[in-house]
């Protein structure tokens, strides 16, 4: 709260120290009105007597900034001013890239340098980076290329050998038929060999 002060006549317009608080903005300063005229009074002004001056406390919402990176990928996505008191959330990708499949984002806080993670509370006048995480279709081992290793490391997890990352499988899954299994190895050989595309 804030006192209201009875001021001597021809006093130049001078504000209190603003103690009001509100959470998620800055205080910006004092819009005055007269009672007697109804228009704005300019801080410093003087004031005529038997006038009741109103200030009204301006404010603005504190935000950060979310900006998107393709990573590879074509399209693009807007830059976002995001309230602070609003938990980190990424848009839904935009972004498209052949060959490969969206894993997700990679966010980072340009004032710490470190992962944000959804959910978490970033500080006004921050921004964060996304950047789309892509795999390649077909790439079982995750070394960035598309061979018949690759084929051979599909038969292996079919048969219990060996472990692919959850996150991985849809690029496996050369059929879509829900399950990464021989045939799709079978199709992974073919598309190799030029049999198919």
């Amino acid at each position: 709260t804030i006192q209201s002060a009875t001021v001597v006549a021809d006093t130049p317009l001078t504000p209190a120290e603003n103690s009001f608080a509100r959470e998620g903005y800055t205080f910006t300063g004092w819009v005055a009105t007269s009672t007697l005229t109804g228009t704005e009074v300019k801080i410093g002004d003087t004031i005529t007597a038997g006038d009741t001056i109103t200030l009204t406390a301006q404010w603005s919402q504190d935000t950060y900034t979310v900006v998107y990176n393709g990573n590879g990928g074509t399209g693009s996505m807007k830059e976002q001013s995001v309230p602070a008191t609003t938990a980190f959330s990424p848009a839904k990708n935009r972004f498209k890239r052949d060959g490969y499949a969206f894993l997700g984002w990679t966010a980072v806080s340009t004032l710490t340098g470190g992962e944000i993670a959804e959910g978490a509370a970033v500080a006004a006048g921050d921004t964060v980076t996304l950047t789309a995480q892509w795999g390649m279709y077909g790439d079982a081992n995750g070394d960035g290329k598309v061979n018949i290793a690759d084929a051979f490391v599909i038969r292996l997890y079919d048969w219990g050998y060996y472990s692919i990352p959850a996150d991985r499988l849809s690029l496996l899954d050369m059929n879509r038929d829900g399950v990464v299994n021989t045939a799709d190895a079978h199709i992974l050989f073919a598309c190799l060999a030029g049999a198919i595309e």
